[in-house]
């Protein structure tokens, strides 16, 4: 099966940008239905949208609506297998593990602060 990356990351937009296209977990679930058979991610550096088969023109349309502006020549565009898409997902998702426990380290350094 062959998937197609939409996104947006640090390599190729300024942060402004990428704050813009952010999407929370609501926001990225919503997104995903609304393209059909898609997974949406966002983290810190990026915002990737994978969608099934090679017709890219609904997930850049939907980047640019978040933007609010062309994304023409901005948003990365690449055709990859599933392996890969999981392997990204993985790593997202390990990111935002990590810092879910950062933050949460932090919290607790500061009540025991306040004690």
């Amino acid at each position: 099966m062959t998937l197609t990356l939409v996104g947006l990351s640090h390599h190729v937009a300024p942060v402004e940008l990428r704050e813009r296209v952010t999407l929370d977990l609501p926001g990225a679930a919503l997104l995903a239905h609304e393209l059909g058979d898609a997974v949406c991610l966002s983290t810190c550096n990026r915002t990737e949208l994978y969608v099934a088969g090679e017709d890219e023109a609904p997930a850049i349309a939907a980047l640019e609506r978040l933007a609010g502006e062309s994304l023409d020549g901005i948003a990365v565009l690449e055709q990859c297998s599933v392996g890969t898409v999981k392997s990204r997902l993985f790593n997202g998702l390990e990111r935002l593990a990590r810092m879910r426990k950062l933050k949460e380290f932090r919290e607790d350094l500061q009540q025991g602060t306040q004690q």
